[in-house]
């Protein structure tokens, strides 16, 4: 927790990314009334899940055509797996972000069509996740959730 802390303090714009929406699934737990036909542990958390993934697709083709950025999967083409997480500060994420070709510049037209400012490394951070999360729900990239955080490989 220390860590949050020490990033929280250092960055001056806090902008909310795709990684903090994994906090959705313990805060709607218990509130979703439904019959699930699966009714065995996690099936709530599954359910939770894919609602927040329909809407991130739902957002994302509100403001972009996913098929524009087929082309970066390539860049996870040789076992490259970016990681995420919630305590990684937005500079540190930005550097992952250069080893993927072409997605600092993706994130940075993510930017320009949502109109925020692609200068700022808060939200060009959460652009990138945006846009990877996106690939993620258009099963372009797959996902694996860590204790280190969110991984998006091909």
């Amino acid at each position: 927790q220390s860590a949050m802390v020490d990033h929280a303090e250092l960055e001056s714009v806090v902008a909310a990314r795709v990684c903090d929406l994994e906090h959705l699934v313990a805060s709607c737990r218990g509130k979703v009334e439904l019959m699930l036909a699966e009714d065995g542990q996690g099936s709530e958390d599954k359910l939770i899940r894919s609602m927040i993934g329909e809407a991130v697709k739902a957002v994302f083709d509100d403001v972009d055509d996913v098929d524009e950025y087929t082309s970066l999967t390539e860049g996870f083409g040789k076992g490259l797996t970016l990681t995420v997480a919630d305590d990684m500060s937005a500079e540190d994420e930005l550097a992952s972000m250069k080893h993927v070709s072409g997605l600092m510049q993706a994130a940075t037209g993510v930017a320009k069509k949502l109109g925020v400012d692609a200068k700022d490394p808060q939200m060009l951070a959460a652009c990138g996740e945006f846009l990877l999360e996106a690939l993620y729900v258009n099963n372009l990239l797959s996902k694996q959730a860590s204790a280190k955080g969110v991984g998006y490989r091909r």
